[in-house]
């Protein structure tokens, strides 16, 4: 019995590990300390699931050239493409999702987009993914 509490702990410990050193969950410590995450852990799972599917899915980086010519830009930003947290970039830039229409920023020294789908596509999207992971 012992043995199985002690492998039973092991694995929790194992666990717990494995979600704090996920990418997202990295991204999401730069905004939110970890006390905050556990607490919506425990008291609000679906908003931590939105917040965890907004960081991969809340926009697009395109090439421009597979964009219309004829595109309204929102501006310029400057970012890394490959690797940049989109709740940071808000927070830094000033930028926000319109509510429903996309918006479309050229990224600085690049020939890639920041497509930021609209908080309506967002929403619809987020609870599609959430009716296929309770399937």
């Amino acid at each position: 019995m012992r043995i199985l509490l002690i492998l039973f702990i092991n694995s929790c410990a194992l666990l717990s590990y494995a979600q704090e050193s996920s990418p997202i969950t990295n991204k999401l410590l730069e905004i939110y300390t970890q006390q905050d995450l556990e607490r919506l852990e425990s008291n609000h799972p679906t908003l931590l699931l939105r917040l965890k599917y907004y960081m991969t899915d809340a926009f697009q980086i395109i090439d421009r050239k597979d964009l219309k010519s004829n595109l309204k830009w929102e501006g310029e930003i400057d970012m890394n493409p490959d690797d940049f947290n989109i709740l940071k970039l808000e927070r830094e830039k000033g930028i926000s999702p319109d509510s429903k229409k996309r918006k479309i920023y050229k990224i600085k020294n690049t020939e890639q987009a920041l497509i930021y789908f609209s908080t309506s596509e967002f929403n619809d999207a987020f609870n599609a993914y959430r009716q296929n992971i309770k399937s």
